[in-house]
């Protein structure tokens, strides 16, 4: 059977950065830069995906490049088929918005970001405060993309979670929010207990 994530939260709480400005770019506007297209000429976007009832906050694709998750407004998650376009999967479950979606280096995870359904919004949490806007939410999740099937819902952040990130070897996970920290996650795969089969 499949393993079983078990996130450990180091404690270590990151105050967010803020990001250096990064160089302009040399190419000009109308030159092609670096990159073409795969059959020559312009780039240009070869299909449109649609789906989701909502705003799409965040794109990503899988190690493999088989696979691309797609997250937004409408509380849910969408794989789809790279070379075709067509809708694999859609996750649900306990998400109101879905803020950032990140794969494990190996294919098998899919971590997302969002915010718990039920919990207010960010401009409501300005007027009343943070003392009248409930308990840490479980806004991050982890996913076993194979069959869909949510593995844990981490409880850390106290507001919205809006990115995560698996490290390159695949034993860390951090999530940044709008509590203006960032969490780190030691990520422990445990395999499932092997069921003994009853002799009829």
């Amino acid at each position: 059977m499949a393993p079983l994530f078990v996130p450990v939260l180091l404690g270590l709480q990151y105050p967010a950065a803020r990001a250096k400005a990064q160089p302009k770019s040399s190419f000009a506007p109308n030159d092609h830069g670096p990159f073409r297209d795969g059959v020559g000429g312009r780039l240009q976007s070869r299909r449109t995906l649609t789906g989701h009832e909502g705003t799409v906050w965040s794109v990503a694709f899988s190690p493999d490049s088989q696979l691309l998750a797609t997250g937004g407004d409408d509380s849910s998650i969408k794989l789809w088929r790279v070379h075709d376009g067509s809708l694999v999967n859609t996750l649900t479950g306990g998400s109101e918005h879905v803020y950032a979606v990140a794969f494990s280096p190996d294919g098998q995870w899919l971590a997302n970001g969002s915010r718990e359904k039920g919990n207010i919004g960010t401009l409501w949490k300005q007027l009343v405060g943070d003392r009248l806007s409930g308990d840490k939410g479980k806004t991050i999740r982890l996913w076993q993309v194979r069959d869909g099937t949510l593995q844990q819902a981490l409880a850390e952040h106290s507001g919205d979670a809006h990115s995560v990130a698996f490290s390159p070897d695949g034993q860390w996970l951090a999530s940044s929010g709008e509590d203006k920290t960032v969490k780190v996650w030691c990520l422990e795969v445990l395999p499932f207990p092997k069921q003994e089969r009853s002799v009829p």
